[in-house]
């Protein structure tokens, strides 16, 4: 299956994981649902927190080397190992001084040794991943991302619909999901590469020394996705995160969509004369900022009317709900910027304006939060991904004031191309990856 065949699935089943979502939310009601969601962004910000870069640094040596994953697949899973019981070993830690705030309480105590447990595995996972990207196995990659985004909901389904699990139902839908996805990658690994049982203290050395640099970086642009959710769920109550996230899952489907056009359309500003690249870059924003819009505004009046009649407990949902489709609105215009500014060598400014971004809401946002609670935080995330969007625009103006004035204007004709170059494209892009 292509990459945009992966993608178009994925898109056909992202209403069903939202419908499964709401109906899963009012079975467990706002209080249940907070910590369900507060284990998976706790899991989820470990996860790659504790990786330390070591999955970007193997992809980019592996991807430049001779060598392969059938040599440095055990270095690999050390590595992976060793940070993620750094990791378990640190929220164990945090979990004793009670520094991850009242609704860790919650947690049933089974399911916090989970927590501990499942870490290392994930880590090992995204390390495991990332080698697979570097060594050009874009296929099982995205099987896996598909295999995942469908296997969820149905386990959901069967174990709080079925079963009538509750919240142990709940973690354990999620936690199987990413215990198949760890075997599957395990597996894989072992059957295709038949690893030599050797440990390389060099590239082990060098994996730390550059996945370090780029973890340094990444750390903002990864945190500015949960720096909201951390928030709400570190100081307020399990019902508020209950409604926070479910107004998270909703609002962030929309990013799909320009996710989508960057698959297809980035590698042909790559090459390009930077006049030309400014040009097509342009055209790409206006349109996908205008799709993205209109996308929000259907799916906000729709969402506001029937979330009270769907989850007339989570009273708060409608309101964040409205609030973070700002914010996934901004993300269609720096996620076209951002590839813009890396296909023509000047990857610092996304990490510039995503620095600036984190720097600002974390300092904002728990005040927003502290004063609003979950509405304070759709607005400091919101915030985050405006500050983004207008400084990655900043930088395009510099590089070309003139057509960065257009970079907003409403044209059919640009949609026109933007879709005829989308099926033009569906058989080169076989075999890349989904994202």
């Amino acid at each position: 299956m292509s990459s945009l065949g992966i993608f178009a699935t994925k898109v056909v089943a992202k209403p069903f994981n939202i419908a499964v979502s709401i109906i899963a939310a009012n079975f467990l009601g706002p209080a249940d649902k907070g910590v369900a969601a507060w284990i998976m962004v706790l899991v989820s910000i470990s996860a790659y927190v504790f990786g330390f870069g070591c999955g970007s640094a193997i992809r980019f040596l592996l991807a430049g080397r001779t060598e392969t994953l059938k040599h440095l697949a055990w270095t690999s899973i050390v590595m992976g190992l060793v940070n993620g019981l750094v990791g378990s070993f640190s929220i164990l830690l945090l979990v004793q001084v009670d520094l991850l705030g009242s609704l860790t309480h919650a947690i049933p105590q089974s399911i916090k040794w989970v927590i501990i447990v499942s870490i290392p595995l994930m880590v090992v996972e995204s390390v495991l991943n990332r080698a697979l990207i570097g060594e050009a196995r874009y296929k099982f990659i995205n099987q896996m991302e598909l295999g995942s985004a469908v296997l969820y909901p149905l386990l959901l389904m069967l174990f709080i619909f079925v079963f009538e699990w509750g919240l142990f139902g709940a973690n354990l839908a999620f936690f199987a999901t990413r215990g198949s996805s760890f075997l599957a990658t395990i597996i894989y690994v072992f059957r295709e590469y038949a690893p030599i049982r050797r440990f390389d203290w060099d590239f082990c050395r060098r994996s730390y020394s550059y996945g370090l640099r780029i973890w340094i970086g990444g750390l903002s642009i990864f945190l500015n996705m949960y720096l909201d959710s951390l928030f709400v769920g570190w100081t307020m109550s399990a019902a508020t995160m209950g409604n926070y996230s479910i107004a998270v899952t909703i609002a962030r489907s929309v990013m799909m969509m320009p996710q989508a056009i960057n698959i297809v359309l980035t590698n042909r500003l790559i090459g390009l004369d930077r006049h030309q690249a400014v040009r097509e870059a342009v055209m790409l924003h206006r349109s996908t900022f205008w799709i993205v819009a209109l996308a929000s505004a259907i799916l906000g009046a729709i969402g506001y009317f029937v979330l009270p009649i769907a989850m007339p407990e989570f009273e708060e949902t409608p309101i964040v709900f409205l609030i973070l489709l700002v914010g996934s609105i901004c993300s269609a215009s720096f996620t076209i910027l951002n590839s813009f500014f890396a296909s023509q060598g000047m990857p610092g400014r996304s990490s510039i304006a995503q620095l600036v971004g984190f720097l600002v809401g974390g300092i904002v946002t728990p005040i927003l939060v502290w004063k609003w609670s979950g509405i304070g935080g759709a607005i400091g995330s919101s915030m985050i991904y405006l500050i983004i969007a207008v400084i990655m625009w900043y930088f395009l103006w510099q590089q070309n004031s003139r057509e960065a004035m257009k970079a907003f204007a409403f044209r059919l004709a640009d949609w026109k191309w933007i879709m005829g170059q989308m099926r033009a494209a569906t058989i080169r892009f076989r075999g890349k990856p989904a994202g």
